[in-house]
């Protein structure tokens, strides 16, 4: 039974009419009502608050989650926001703002740059992607930020960006797992030697006596026997098998594919107990060319960034926190843009209280999500998942002020750094905020503005900037690109 595809993006609410305006060139217009309150299941379960919820009685509203939630009767894709100006002049504007211009515009001061005495660190994006502008397909967005989220299957893909904008985002996800399990099967499947006992027809192996004795007093024909089989059967083609058995309830298009790997497999067990088998394959080295492709299984058994849900009717989610792939996305760019500074991400050293009566625990860490070091001076970088907007304090949150004081203090850091993402919405905003930079003054609890920035260099407190980065639009794989360097040579 074909099912009902819809989409939306983060933050967005919608009603069953909303959904019958999409499904109009499906023709499944019938199937909306039995749809509709499958999500509402879905978001009655308090487990799923976070990531979709009711804006009121007959309106849900998706959070700050991307991916898809799959129901018996169709499939909510959710996809990042990209943002654009809501007026007339957006035609206007994209014309006006050619490749060459928005290039050399993103480039002007995105660039780690060093003076003599390493004060005027600078970052840059010069090599961020930035080859279009932010009216970005979502879902091409959403698999550029996905290659670059860490620890990971998705940045080995080599899923072309063409193919996918016209995949269902599932198939995407299905497509990226099919590639990798094809270069496995090229290198051969994992086998082991296991110990074997059996009451055989024929003589293999070592003869038990004992057991022979006990199981074939009358049946002189058979012989119980111990042998080393090298076989498949093994933690990991168990867990590939499962995800197999998986995947193929869950699509169409590549269901010759799965069930061509099922025969190849079809000596091996469905996986028992996920959690034991992927145990065992992280507990030998045995296992290390299938690192990428038990990412994949994870992702799809065991839930490890998504949350699968039970209820009256089945549904199952695969769903990616906002904030977190664009946090990995700036610092994947920029420890790609900058191999020779030093760059932590999520550095954890420091901890905000010690209990002092139970063997002094340390309590509440400070994770930041950039440390970037350079010559003992340290920045503190936090990336921020909003869009500012020009009022007198420019959308800046004071719990986003409290949190990077707070790194900066304990890290001994003597700026930090907050940065956002850029788009259209965001354009004419960059250009004042570099204009500016704050000083957070300890003596007293405010902060204020300094608008010359040798007054600013001669205070010793804490400085603030805020800086943009460019989203990707298309990303080409590193590692290809070195390949492909090496075949020109």
């Amino acid at each position: 039974m074909k099912k009902i595809r819809a989409r939306v993006i983060e933050y967005q609410s919608f009603d069953k009419e909303e959904l019958v305006r999409q499904v109009k060139k499906q023709k499944l217009e019938n199937r909306v009502e039995k749809f509709y309150k499958e999500l509402e299941g879905f978001a009655k379960n308090e487990n799923h608050s976070s990531f979709l919820g009711f804006k009121s009685k007959e309106r849900l509203r998706v959070k700050n989650y991307v991916g898809l939630i799959e129901t018996k009767s169709g499939v909510l894709e959710i996809y990042p926001k990209v943002v654009l100006k809501n007026d007339d002049s957006k035609a206007e504007n994209l014309k006006n703002h050619t490749r060459q211009k928005l290039q050399e515009k993103l480039k002007e001061a995105y660039k780690f740059e060093y003076s003599n005495d390493t004060q005027n660190l600078k970052p840059s994006f010069d090599k961020f992607p930035t080859d279009k502008f932010q009216s970005t397909n979502p879902k091409l967005l959403l698999i550029e930020l996905l290659r670059t989220l860490k620890n990971s299957p998705f940045k080995e893909s080599k899923l072309s960006s063409l193919k996918s904008e016209k995949m269902p985002l599932f198939d995407i996800f299905i497509s990226m797992f099919l590639q990798e399990l094809e270069m496995i099967f090229k290198k051969g499947f994992k086998r082991n030697y296991v110990s074997i006992e059996e009451n055989r027809t024929f003589l293999k192996g070592k003869l038990l006596f004992a057991q022979n004795l006990k199981y074939n007093f009358i049946h002189k024909e058979r012989f119980f026997t111990q042998s080393d089989e090298f076989i498949l059967n093994n933690p990991a083609n168990r867990l590939i098998k499962s995800t197999l058995a998986l995947l193929k309830t869950k699509t169409k298009n590549y269901e010759p594919d799965i069930k061509n790997f099922l025969e190849r497999l079809e000596c091996v067990e469905f996986s028992k107990n996920f959690k034991k088998d992927f145990l065992q394959c992280q507990q030998t080295r045995h296992y290390d060319y299938y690192k990428n492709l038990l990412s994949w299984c994870q992702l799809f058994l065991k839930g490890k960034t998504f949350t699968p849900y039970q209820g009256e009717d089945k549904a199952y989610a695969l769903l990616f926190p906002m904030e977190k792939l664009f946090e990995d996305y700036v610092a994947a760019m920029f420890k790609r843009s900058n191999p020779a500074l030093k760059i932590k991400p999520q550095v954890c050293c420091k901890n905000m209280l010690i209990d002092v009566n139970n063997d002094k625990q340390k309590l509440f860490p400070l994770k930041p999500d950039l440390l970037i070091e350079k010559n003992h001076k340290k920045i503190i970088a936090d990336t921020k998942w909003k869009i500012l907007n020009n009022d007198e304090k420019f959308g800046i949150s004071q719990s986003d002020l409290y949190q990077v004081f707070a790194y900066a203090k304990f890290y001994n850091a003597k700026e930090v750094w907050l940065i956002y993402p850029f788009c259209e919405r965001t354009e004419s905003l960059k250009e004042k905020m570099s204009q500016k930079e704050w000083v957070f003054n300890e003596e007293q609890e405010t902060c204020k503005q300094a608008e010359n920035s040798q007054d600013v260099n001669k205070n010793p407190n804490i400085h603030l900037k805020v800086y943009f980065a460019p989203l990707p639009s298309k990303i080409k794989p590193f590692k290809a690109k070195k390949e492909n360097n090496k075949q020109k040579n």
